[in-house]
């Protein structure tokens, strides 16, 4: 029988009655990055992005974003419906930007915001970003979506931080943006308590996922999702609602999940260093350095891997006939893919990388799966014998 594994921690039934704190405000209090911080909530960080730059722009027709090369596409969406224009800078083979370019696209066109990725959880450098703010007169917001909490290095650039903790948590669609107060009067960050029907329907999925994990599946073999390892599927259309709102569901599950933020970053960290372990003597894998190692205040979002040219496609195939999730990287923008050459650091990464789960609600049965399968897949692949 084929395990069925999760790509996403699942909810418990009991996390539905309890609920820490009566105050709104409280509810992102572990994502507040400094003492004196507002906290704006979003359905999702897209919207926030939008909120963020219209508001700094000062409702400007078209507000000029800077994003590293690689962010996701689909994430961008709302951001271009809302007539931001997006400019492109590049990045090196550790994903921080290359300044030189910065500057140079800085002088050209003149940024209303600057946005930093804390891509996987890995915290970057924002030093530099905050120096540049300055010299131009833009603002900084740091992505931390992949940040579980805040750490050492998070906020440094003074600017806004985006966090999503449903990425990491097993609660529906919720981002926040801790707001400094030098920020405050400029940036909108509606807030709402409402029934979200979309909500319900998360849960609804995550116990259905739940109960297949706890029979151990229905012995079939999953499938890749969306356009698989070389697809660039279109992003849904996005509507931008206001005011955002957090369902009753969402507030519950959350302050259940804030208990437990110390307990999931060391499941997150355990999961990782198993599969760490399971690689890292095979040859022709390779784990990207800026990841390979994680502080004590630092969660992994997921386990990354380059398994080389040409192995991505069969690699990525052979383990979803396995039954284990592996993802790839995000859909890159259009006018990345149209010039790889020139953003050659994000089309590697796309190219090559691969993604496993290492969240808290994976078993030690799952994980046990998870490697067996990993060894076996990258050992026939790498030594060319063919995956089945």
């Amino acid at each position: 029988m084929t395990s069925y594994i999760q790509t996403v921690p699942l909810p418990s039934l009991k996390s539905l009655s309890y609920c820490n704190s009566s105050r709104t405000e409280a509810l992102g209090d572990p994502w507040r990055v400094r003492a004196d911080d507002r906290i704006g909530f979003f359905p999702r960080g897209a919207q926030a992005f939008v909120a963020a730059a219209l508001s700094i722009a000062d409702e400007a027709e078209c507000p000029v974003c800077f994003f590293p090369s690689y962010f996701c596409e689909s994430s961008l969406q709302p951001l271009r419906q809302a007539g931001a224009r997006i400019v492109f800078y590049r990045v090196n083979e550790n994903l921080s930007p290359e300044w030189d370019d910065v500057r140079r696209r800085a002088s050209i066109d003149h940024p209303d915001v600057f946005v930093l990725v804390h891509t996987f959880g890995h915290i970057q450098d924002a030093v530099e970003a905050k120096s540049f703010a300055y010299d131009v007169g833009c603002v900084v917001i740091e992505d931390a979506a992949h940040v579980l909490m805040p750490g050492k290095g998070i906020g440094e650039s003074g600017g806004l931080v985006l966090f999503s903790p449903h990425k990491l948590l097993a609660s529906p669609p919720i981002s926040l943006l801790s707001v400094p107060p030098s920020l405050a009067d400029r940036v909108r960050t509606p807030y709402r308590m409402a029934w979200r029907e979309a909500d319900w329907k998360w849960l609804a999925k995550r116990m259905i996922q739940k109960g297949l994990v706890r029979l151990g599946g229905l012995g079939q073999k999953v499938s890749p999702q969306g356009e698989g390892v070389n697809g660039a599927p279109e992003a849904p259309p996005y509507t931008i609602k206001w005011p955002t709102d957090i369902s009753e569901l969402g507030r519950r599950l959350l302050c259940t999940e804030q208990r437990k933020l110390m307990e999931t970053a060391r499941f997150r960290r355990t999961n990782f260093s198993t599969l760490m372990s399971a690689v890292e003597d095979i040859r022709g894998v390779r784990i990207p350095q800026i990841l390979s190692e994680w502080t004590d205040d630092a969660t992994p979002y997921a386990f990354p891997f380059f398994v080389g040219e040409g192995k991505v496609s069969e690699v990525y195939n052979s383990l979803w006939a396995s039954g284990i999730p592996a993802l790839t990287w995000p859909d890159l923008p259009p006018e990345i893919r149209a010039e790889p050459e020139k953003y050659s650091a994000a089309s590697r990464w796309r190219r090559n990388l691969l993604l496993l789960p290492v969240h808290q609600s994976l078993t030690t049965r799952q994980m046990n799966r998870i490697v067996s399968c990993l060894e076996h897949v990258l050992y026939q692949s790498l030594h060319g014998i063919g995956c089945e």
